[in-house]
């Protein structure tokens, strides 16, 4: 039975690029670098539930989404990180590079990949008209 509280990953991944876009106004970015930027607070912290078991929780939810990471990062990275050793952990990499994967796939920041672009009140606008019209839970992100 699926959890109501907890959104899908896709949407949790969308919902934590729109909370820390704002924040982020009036920088300038390498589109590849933006998504690393976004979610510094919780790499940094090696957490974003901030409790074992809401973590586990989530990872429960995304299972599926979590195998897929765990292949993904087996061959983009030459490692498997072992979810039931540091679940947070686990779910900090996962949600890094799902917004990672969500935001290469956004033409504007397809454009800036490789140079920087300043996060003005329009870039912003573009990026989250972006995440509410062609990202949906059906998404391939791995």
């Amino acid at each position: 039975m699926e959890n109501q509280n907890i959104p899908s990953f896709i949407e949790f991944c969308v919902q934590t690029i729109i909370d820390a876009l704002d924040e982020h106004e009036g920088n300038s970015y390498y589109g590849g670098d933006l998504a690393g930027c976004l979610t510094d607070g919780m790499r940094a912290d090696g957490t974003f539930t901030y409790n074992t078991e809401k973590a586990k929780t989530y990872l429960l939810e995304w299972w599926g989404e979590a195998a897929e990471f765990s292949d993904y990062e087996q061959l983009n990275f030459g490692r498997r990180t072992n979810p039931f050793e540091n679940v947070e952990l686990f779910l900090v990499y996962m949600v890094c590079e799902g917004c990672m994967a969500i935001l290469a796939q956004c033409p504007l920041l397809e454009k800036f990949w490789d140079k920087k672009m300043k996060l003005n009140k329009k870039n912003i606008r573009t990026i989250k008209k972006f995440l509410d019209e062609d990202i949906s839970n059906d998404s391939d992100l791995w």
